[in-house]
């Protein structure tokens, strides 16, 4: 025979009350939200009970403040400052191997550093090697030397880190011969860039003689 279904009115009294208490289980899970008016209609979005006492660490929050625009803007000013403070330090120390009147050097190491920095941190943090390259500059020499060695000098660092990150795919390790190879040779193509502007300019602000060249 076939039995006949029980509605609300018919389940038993502990049925219903097992069925109450599932149904306040439920709604301590879920987190209503109101489509901006009051009433009872509304979305509601399920949601774990750790996601209510989980606490966000600090960490966490600086890394979300990072994706911000002012986070963003904040990170690169860093990063140019601490990129002209490294190039800067380097140049320093190869100041002490100048020749010709202070003028010429036979290694420049803010190079190396300058090429490490645009390719860990990326070519846009550029702006530190000029200001790094500004703060070095001789200014007793005509202002159109100092910055014809400045745009040599940054152009030296920025198209050998470009080019290098592109020929190895943006793999900075130097785990292939390829990539040490790279590294080399743009490096090599960046020299020939900052010495070329560097006599140019030199001898253009009449800085050296046409025998020095």
């Amino acid at each position: 025979a076939n039995t006949p279904s029980l509605n609300a009115s018919t389940r038993p009294v502990s049925t219903r009350r097992t069925l109450a208490a599932a149904f306040d289980d439920a709604r301590r899970l879920v987190d209503p939200m109101r489509s901006g008016h009051s009433g009872s209609c509304g979305r509601f979005v399920f949601r774990p009970l750790a996601v209510y006492s989980r606490r966000v660490s600090f960490f966490e929050q600086v890394d979300a403040w990072k994706l911000t625009r002012p986070g963003r803007l904040v990170v690169y000013g860093v990063s140019v400052c601490a990129v002209a403070a490294a190039y800067y330090g380097a140049g320093r120390a190869g100041l002490h191997l100048a020749y010709l009147h202070g003028t010429v050097t036979a290694l420049w190491p803010p190079a190396g550093v300058g090429i490490a920095a645009l390719v860990i941190l990326g070519p846009g943090v550029w702006p530190g090697i000029v200001v790094g390259d500004l703060l070095l500059a001789d200014f007793s020499t005509p202002w159109g030397t100092i910055v014809g060695q400045t745009v040599g000098n940054t152009l030296e660092v920025l198209v050998a880190a470009m080019l290098f990150r592109r020929l190895t795919q943006k793999r900075i390790a130097l785990e292939r011969v390829w990539d040490v190879l790279a590294l080399v040779a743009c490096a090599a193509l960046g020299t020939l860039i900052s010495a070329g502007f560097g006599v140019v300019s030199l001898r253009l602000g009449d800085v050296i003689s046409a025998n020095d060249v």
